[in-house]
Formats: structure tokens, C-alpha cells, sequence
């Protein structure tokens, strides 16, 4: 399959090689191709799905390269890197290279996706045999397959087969993602824990050196030590508010709501009001605000509300704009990068992130996570108001967890759509042609 690659001299000095994809129909020949320029990584990596009819007569073929993400890189900077140095060691990882899925997602590949995109259509665990009805999932095929690499070469090869049964549709996007050998949905982000057991109250947010938490009826901030130590304070603001349900820190100033009076108050690192709107428009119990692209949000389970950052409304997103239930939303956050959202629907549980206006970018199905990131906020401040890092209460032990969002491994784009229908069997090839930067000694 290298046939397709222009190499552009690939090692580390080089920027980026030239790959050209193709889909082909082998009944009436036509070829359909897709010229990709990649960057060079770690890796040049070939995914080739084969599509066969009952007798096992190959009719498809297609053959694409991918793109690794980005958060590969940031999981091993901060556990190789940062926590090893600091000898630390209990940073708890995902691998995103665990489950295989097929969704039928046409947009182009990009490193820094933050979940998988497009409807599921069907998945496999890379580690576990399947045998059962499951019309998604398909099964690794260990003979075929090459995971040990015994021989040192760096060439890893995963072989998947999919039955009549499953995973019929239009596929347009394969993906790697962190996963469980029964459930491709998200498991939890890597995150480093802290013994501590905080309230996690009403709202919350983190400055990088406090988690400040707000609860109702209440005018005071309980703010606690972000070091895995025990220690509490607490900030009196009880003389301006005594019904606090919204809290943010934007990096600089910290807002907040007032349940009472609807007033949004705008202070700064001491607490003391420098500005102040009323947010008339909100009805509804408030859980919570956050600071996104200089606009305030306001959320009850309901609905969220936008204003500019100096009150002026500008509109409002029910529940049901994102596929919620009536009264679904549980969490919205924010930094200056990342608008996160988390909510239900029936019995399931969902995050996703929104742009700027609030109008929902992706979502992915988050159920399987006994550890749902439904009590959270980002890491703001100078250093971390652009990055992943966010913190959260993990799971019913209702620990203080530094987490990092991600979960995506790599995204292939298809030169074309391969269509698999209950007549057909499929067979996914995914090799790994690693780069073993130097030599190896056993």
C-alpha cells in the first residue's frame, strides 16, 4: 500500500508527506481518490477496509491514511514528562487507541477534535474476541492480526472482520478512541486524583491555585486548596448576596450570580464589585455561569442564556436545542478555548462542546463513564486558560480530580463513502508502521 505515499524523505526532519486515498469498486471499476497531505509523526498509518459479497467475492476496497491527534502527545507530556519527573506516578491514563469506530462523519480529519464525530454505525475492541448479535460491533481478528510486533520492526497491524449482521450503513470516517472491550462509548478522561472530598456545590470554579464553590441560600465562597491538602477558607460575600448560584473566573475577574436579584457582579481577585448587570430575562433556577468568548452564560436545566459581558441579553438555548431532556442540562463550563456542556436524555448521559454562541458543536454518549464529568470546571488562568486541563469530582467517591478532556486516538477520513449492506462482510486492516526514532537492544 506504500505505493500511495510520496515520500517527501520521511524522518523527523521532515514537515509532511503526500498520500494519495482511493475507493474502488471492483464490479464496475471506477476509482475514487482523495489527495491528503499529512504531517509527519511517529507514524505513517494505512486503514483498509474490504467489502465482500456472499460468496466472498471482493467488491470494494479502500484504502486511507489517517491523522493523529493531538491528545496522544498532551497524555504522554504529562505523564512522562511531568509526572515522572516529579515522581508523582499517579496520573491515571486512557488509551485512545482501543476501540476501532465507524461513523458516517464527512468532515476532514483534524488533530485537535475533541470527540468522534457523525452517527455510529459500528465499532470493535482491540484487545477482545466478540461472538453475539450486537448489530455495531464486529470482532479483532487475533489470527491475522499482529500486535506484539515480537520482532522489533515498529509495523503494528490490527485486523477487524465485521458480519452481515453489523455495522451496515454509509461509512465515511474510521476512528480510534478510548474505550471498554464492551462499550464504545467514553469512558472518562486521564486524570490525577486528590484525596480531598470537597463540596462541589451549586457552581464552582478554579483560579489554578483554589476551587472556589458557591451554594444557595448562601453569600459565602468556600474556597479550597488545590494541593491535595485539607485546607478551607471561606470568603464573606454575604454583605452584597445571599443567594450565590453562579461563580466563574475568567482569568482575571471572577463573576457572580445572584439568585435573588438576578444580579450578574463582576469582581476582582478580592472579591470587591468593580461592575454589575440584572439578568431579567432569566427564569428558572440557576445552577451555574461561565465566561465565553466575552459573553456571560447563565444556565438553569432548562435553558442557557447569553449576554454580552456588560448585560446586554442576546438570546437563549433550550434543552431541547441540544437533544436533552425538557429539564436535561446538568453542567455548562467554560475557558477560553473549550465551552463545555453536559446533560441527559432518558437514561443517558451526554457531553458535548458549543462555540461561541452557544449553539452545540459535537456530542458523544458518555453512559458507560462511571466516572461522568457532570460536576466540573476548567483550570483558568494566565498559564491553563487555553488548555484541556480542567478539574472535577470524580465518580461516588466524590474525589478532587485534575483531569484532561480528550479520548480520540486518530480520525481517517475516506476517499469516498463505503457502503455495507446486510448482504455484505467486512474486513478492516489498520497498520501502524511506526518510526523506531534508534535502535533497539534486547
Amino acid at each position: 500500500m506504500n505505493e500511495h505515499i510520496k515520500y517527501k524523505d520521511i524522518a523527523y526532519k521532515s514537515k509532511e508527506i503526500s498520500v494519495i486515498d482511493y475507493v474502488k469498486n471492483l464490479k464496475n471499476g471506477i476509482v475514487k481518490t482523495l489527495h491528503k497531505t499529512k504531517p509527519v509523526g511517529f507514524s505513517v498509518n494505512t486503514c483498509k477496509i474490504e467489502v465482500f459479497d456472499g460468496s466472498g467475492n471482493l467488491e470494494t476496497e479502500s484504502v486511507s491514511h489517517n491523522i493523529v491527534n493531538e491528545f496522544q502527545n498532551k497524555q504522554a507530556f504529562w505523564k512522562f514528562f511531568y509526572d515522572d519527573i516529579r515522581n508523582g506516578r499517579n496520573i491515571q491514563q486512557c488509551n485512545p487507541f482501543s476501540n476501532i469506530l465507524l461513523t458516517d462523519y464527512d468532515g476532514n480529519e483534524n488533530a485537535i477534535d475533541l470527540q468522534y464525530k457523525g452517527n455510529v454505525i459500528g465499532w470493535a475492541n482491540k484487545y477482545t474476541a466478540y461472538v453475539g448479535s450486537d448489530i455495531l460491533r464486529g470482532t479483532i481478528n487475533v489470527v491475522e492480526s499482529d500486535l506484539e510486533d515480537y520482532k522489533k520492526t515498529g509495523t503494528v497491524k490490527a485486523v477487524f472482520d465485521f458480519p452481515t449482521s453489523a455495522a451496515n450503513g454509509d461509512i465515511k470516517s474510521v476512528w480510534w478512541l478510548y474505550g471498554d472491550k464492551d462499550s464504545y462509548k467514553h469512558l472518562g478522561d486521564p486524570y490525577n486524583a486528590h484525596n480531598d472530598k470537597p463540596s462541589f456545590g451549586v457552581d464552582r470554579c478554579c483560579d489554578g491555585e483554589y476551587l472556589y464553590v458557591v451554594n444557595a441560600n448562601s453569600g459565602i465562597i468556600t474556597r479550597y486548596n488545590m494541593n491535595g491538602s485539607s485546607g478551607v477558607s471561606n470568603i464573606d460575600f454575604s454583605s452584597t448576596s445571599t443567594n450565590l448560584r453562579g461563580i466563574e473566573f475568567d482569568g482575571t475577574y471572577f463573576w457572580l450570580y445572584d439568585a435573588t436579584t438576578k444580579i450578574v457582579y463582576k469582581c476582582n481577585s478580592s472579591f470587591v464589585v468593580i461592575s454589575q448587570f440584572t439578568a431579567n430575562d432569566v427564569t428558572g433556577t440557576v445552577n451555574g455561569l461561565t465566561i465565553f468568548n466575552n459573553k456571560v452564560f447563565i444556565h438553569t436545566n432548562a435553558n442557557i442564556y447569553r449576554y454580552s459581558n456588560i448585560g446586554a441579553f442576546e438570546a437563549v438555548k433550550t434543552s431541547a436545542n441540544y437533544g436533552f431532556d425538557a429539564t436535561g442540562i446538568s453542567e455548562v463550563k467554560a475557558n477560553n478555548a473549550y465551552f463545555m456542556i453536559c446533560g441527559k436524555n432518558g437514561g443517558s448521559s451526554f457531553n458535548g462542546f458549543l462555540d461561541g454562541n452557544g449553539d452545540l458543536i459535537s456530542k458523544i454518549d458518555v453512559t458507560a463513564n462511571g466516572n461522568y464529568y457532570d460536576t466540573n470546571c476548567f483550570v483558568r488562568n494566565a498559564k491553563y486558560n487555553n488548555s484541556r486541563l480542567y478539574v472535577r469530582k470524580l465518580d461516588v467517591y466524590g474525589y478532587l480530580a485534575h483531569a484532561m478532556i480528550g479520548g480520540i486516538g486518530a480520525h481517517t477520513k475516506l476517499a469516498s463513502t463505503v457502503q455495507k449492506t446486510n448482504a455484505n462482510t467486512m474486513k478492516i486492516t489498520y497498520t501502524f508502521d511506526i518510526d523506531l526514532a534508534t535502535a533497539l537492544t534486547w
